[in-house]
């Protein structure tokens, strides 16, 4: 692509470089100027401006972008109107956005002009609503380039909100307030309301690990519980992950590198994932808690080398 000041008279379909005003028309940005255009600027006393003339082996903003867009559009995205070097991605339904953001990182380091912005990684989103950006920065990329950075195929894609059996068991103390029972679980329903889902049940029993484990035992078949705590597990051998075992379950990890929420414990009871939460779990305030919450809902993973990754950027208040 060649870019420059030229001599008016030599400006025919060059592309406008900079929006520009001249008796009383504005020609935007992109403009390619013809010759009804060339006359009116010479009337005004204009005798140069600045173009961009595109080379055969370069591929015009727009068809670069809408290219790349529909490239780049994994499941549950869709692609909108382009225009001025710009596509915007929207999503098909609700759920957690995610991106390769190695795939992309590659990009950026590979192609110069093209930048592609994304909403924050796992962000909840919600159906028509736009979570990227596709700008080509100049008038034009080489169609080499841009036939690379399709080849790399999707990087950004919806993980949808799927419905999910989900329970919830809250154990008690003497000291545990009457209203801390019914306040938790109207908490917990507003939460999975948010993700598109309700609570199967919801039910109480003293916190000691015999009472944990007889709940767990006779509850309905679920696919997520959610044991909500009257004090804090600080050991694998707290009540209630002993409870869980007791049952017959398995305790698959204790704690993750985010606070608040770095006191939960990750296990599984026959086909139900089971999260014991600590006191975070009764607050509104985005916690670790959420962030599985979410994970197990989409379908996204909730695993050793997840949850190892959330360390920087898991300090949250």
């Amino acid at each position: 692509m060649k870019f420059g000041a030229v001599p008016l008279a030599h400006a025919t379909d060059g592309l406008l470089a900079h929006r520009l005003v001249c008796d009383g028309k504005t020609y935007r940005k992109g403009h390619r100027l013809n010759s009804e255009d060339i006359q009116r600027l010479q009337d005004a006393g204009i005798d140069e401006v600045t173009v961009a003339r595109l080379d055969p082996e370069d591929e015009f903003e727009d068809i670069a972008a809408r290219r790349v867009a529909k490239a780049m559009a994994g499941e549950g995205i869709i692609v909108g109107d382009v225009a001025l070097g710009r596509a915007f991605l929207s999503t098909t339904g609700d759920g957690l956005l995610w991106a390769d953001d190695e795939k992309l990182l590659t990009i950026h380091q590979t192609c110069p002009g093209l930048a592609v912005a994304t909403c924050p990684q796992e962000a909840l989103v919600r159906q028509n609503q736009k979570i990227a950006t596709i700008k080509v920065i100049p008038f034009a990329l080489p169609r080499a380039r841009v036939d690379a950075v399709i080849e790399k195929g999707a990087v950004i894609r919806l993980a949808p909100l799927r419905t999910r059996c989900v329970g919830l068991l809250q154990t008690t103390l003497p000291i545990t307030k009457e209203t801390l029972i019914p306040r938790t679980e109207a908490m917990t329903r507003a939460r999975l309301t948010a993700l598109n889902n309700d609570l199967l049940f919801s039910q109480t029993c003293p916190h000691t690990y015999e009472q944990i484990a007889a709940a767990i035992q006779t509850m309905p078949a679920i696919d997520l519980l959610l044991l909500i705590t009257a004090s804090a597990t600080t050991d694998e051998a707290d009540d209630a992950p002993a409870g869980v075992v007791a049952a017959g379950g398995t305790i698959l990890r204790c704690g993750m590198p985010m606070d608040p929420g770095n006191l939960i414990v990750f296990a599984r009871y026959k086909s139900c994932d089971v999260l014991i939460l600590p006191g975070c779990a009764r607050s509104k305030v985005y916690n670790g808690y959420d962030w599985a919450l979410r994970r197990y809902l989409t379908g996204l993973p909730v695993d050793n080398a997840s949850i190892d990754r959330l360390g920087v950027g898991g300090l949250l208040a």
